[in-house]
């Protein structure tokens, strides 16, 4: 019975968790997931729940966000902040590994953006 139950974890350990794990950050860092745009407006899911059940995010308008500002890279990645005319800003985290493709997606929807580093 023990021999069982260790072989079982053993199983779950090496093959089932790291599947599940990649299978999860697939999930969490699809670019298509934390960008959504759609004619004049862009969904911006900002957490992991979000990203992972595909929910609704905060909507913004194309022609109202004018400055896009990514923060230096921190521990827990790359802080996108969208500005709109009324300076109020929508931050999102993103990976270093979805930095490009999340940058290419606002360069298209934005154009009249400014684009800050910080």
């Amino acid at each position: 019975m023990d021999v069982l139950l260790i072989s079982v974890i053993v199983l779950l350990m090496f093959f089932v968790f790291p599947y599940v794990s990649s299978r999860f950050n697939d999930a969490v860092n699809d670019s298509h997931r934390i960008i959504e745009v759609t004619g004049d407006h862009i969904c911006v899911r900002q957490f992991a729940a979000q990203r992972i059940l595909k929910l609704r995010g905060k909507s913004l308008s194309v022609s109202d966000i004018i400055r896009i500002q990514y923060a230096t890279q921190l521990p827990q990645g790359i802080c996108v902040s969208l500005f709109n005319k009324s300076d109020a800003a929508v931050d999102f985290w993103v990976s270093e590994l979805q930095l490009k493709a999340i940058q290419s997606t606002l360069r298209k929807a934005c154009p009249l953006a400014i684009v800050e580093r910080t």
